[in-house]
């Protein structure tokens, strides 16, 4: 069996078509190797796809050379320290996606950065960060960072792998596309990523991202990122406030009531609204909810939504 060899981490990658490691994201060689002994064989996958021209046959899991323990190396014998667990065979459709997020045309890397959305592999987690940061299409590095901040919320995503998530979204907050950096803001602080604070808080002069940064900061509630939220509260800076009222519903600073409705008012947004509706503070949630209707909408409940309510036109119940 030949494979080229990732130099970086090992992994043993049999496609002639991909150019980066799919384990660490590192440039591959373009020379085939010998495998490792006792390489698990590679599971068979041909994708279809105009951009790729031809066929992508699939990585096999990653397997290291055994080392010598220190006392045989000493003694001048043969035995071996364990092998390290194998990771579990790629899922031959998560593969498929990644190897078009990697080398499909644009319509291609936008529906499987689509797909990997909900993916829970962690060897999604460097071809993601790679588009989520260099790949030329906006919508493709939009629905990177969605999938990171998703993945990055999954207990069982190891720490340095959401390291890596978290990074690749601080980055994205400073992308030439609106949309972009929103998504990127959004999901740190789904993330609870305190090292993106500071970001966060520049972000807040950012008059298309300050509505997510607010929302980020509340949700992150470092030190840092309260002082800063309250600072816009005394000052009733409206536009840094509003997406933080989920935070100021909770921590009830002194006339919230009166203060986060004429938030509501003055930004007159749903968004606003349906954070006051979901305090479940009867100060708030009534006034937001008879505002709502005035405007022709009512929350109703959607399992399927992020927050699990949903905005629907009165006039269709």
């Amino acid at each position: 069996m030949n494979a080229r060899v990732c130099r970086s981490c090992g992994y043993n990658v049999l496609s002639s078509v991909v150019e980066a490691c799919p384990q660490c994201g590192e440039p591959l060689p373009t020379a085939l190797a010998s495998s490792w002994p006792r390489v698990v064989p590679a599971i068979g996958l041909f994708v279809v796809a105009g951009a790729m021209a031809g066929k992508v046959a699939l990585e096999s899991p990653r397997i290291r050379p055994a080392r010598p323990s220190p006392a045989a190396s000493a003694a001048g014998g043969t035995a071996s320290a364990p092998r390290p667990a194998r990771s579990a065979p790629l899922d031959p459709a998560v593969a498929a996606r990644i190897a078009l997020l990697q080398r499909g045309d644009a319509t291609h890397r936008v529906a499987a950065a689509k797909d990997l959305l909900e993916t829970g592999d962690r060897r999604a987690v460097a071809p993601l960060v790679l588009a989520a940061t260099r790949d030329p299409e906006a919508d493709v590095r939009r629905l990177a960072v969605m999938a990171l901040g998703r993945m990055g919320q999954r207990a069982t995503l190891a720490p340095d792998d959401r390291d890596k998530a978290a990074a690749a979204l601080r980055a994205a907050l400073k992308d030439r596309v609106d949309g972009v950096r929103r998504t990127a803001a959004y999901a740190l602080g789904a993330i609870r990523d305190a090292a993106a604070v500071d970001a966060l808080v520049a972000r807040l002069a950012d008059p298309e991202v300050a509505y997510s940064a607010s929302d980020a900061l509340g949700r992150i509630g470092t030190p840092r990122a309260q002082q800063v939220l309250m600072a816009a509260y005394d000052r009733r800076d409206f536009g840094r406030m509003a997406g933080a009222c989920a935070f100021y519903a909770r921590r009830k600073p002194p006339a919230y009531e009166k203060v986060l409705l004429d938030l509501l008012h003055d930004r007159k947004d749903l968004a606003v609204a349906q954070d006051l509706i979901l305090s479940r503070d009867p100060k708030l949630a009534e006034p937001a909810r008879a505002w709502a209707g005035a405007q022709g909408f009512v929350l109703v409940t959607n399992a399927a939504a992020p927050e699990g309510v949903t905005w629907q036109s009165a006039s269709a119940r």
